[in-house]
């Protein structure tokens, strides 16, 4: 899997991308071009592609979880796994392109503005195989389990590519 991320800090839109090469065992996604967004909790219980990002100067970060069907859910976090109470970020989602192997999904920063010399960022992803098996996928894995909230894998503006490893 590689996945990959724009950023254009001075209108403050972007732009993920993932692709893959197709096992047999992996789903067939449905093409799809949506632009309107339903939101929906604990995506990544099944196939679903998440994006965190924080500025490197604090400890909170935020993560965007978002499947193939057009549904997606915004996380906001004060600490390490340590939800806000009251969500304000805004991404403004803009497009979701979905066909058999790649998934693209562009937005805009809304409330929190970013720069591209205190930005920080992670891209990984769950997906669920036809035998309902999930698979992680991250640049890296420092733990036996998959832990995509660990600080390590946060790095400074630049493209990653990702890797598997499974639970």
């Amino acid at each position: 899997m590689t996945a990959t991320l724009e950023v254009d800090f001075k209108s403050q839109a972007w732009k993920l991308n993932f692709s893959w090469n197709r096992e047999p065992t992996m789903p067939r996604l449905e093409s799809l071009t949506c632009s309107k967004f339903k939101i929906k909790p604990q995506l990544w219980e099944a196939t679903c592609f998440e994006w965190f990002w924080k500025k490197k100067s604090t400890n909170a970060y935020y993560e965007l979880n978002f499947d193939p069907n057009g549904h997606y859910f915004i996380h906001e976090f004060i600490d390490y796994r340590k939800p806000v109470d009251h969500q304000k970020i805004d991404l403004n989602l803009r497009l979701l392109k979905v066909s058999d192997d790649f998934v693209t999904i562009t937005g805009e920063f809304q409330e929190v503005k970013f720069n591209e010399d205190d930005f920080s960022f992670h891209l990984c992803a769950v997906i669920e195989d036809s035998e309902n098996h999930l698979h992680y996928f991250a640049s890296h894995h420092f733990e036996e389990t998959p832990n995509f909230h660990d600080r390590r894998l946060f790095q400074d503006w630049s493209n990653e590519s990702c890797s598997e490893a499974k639970r």
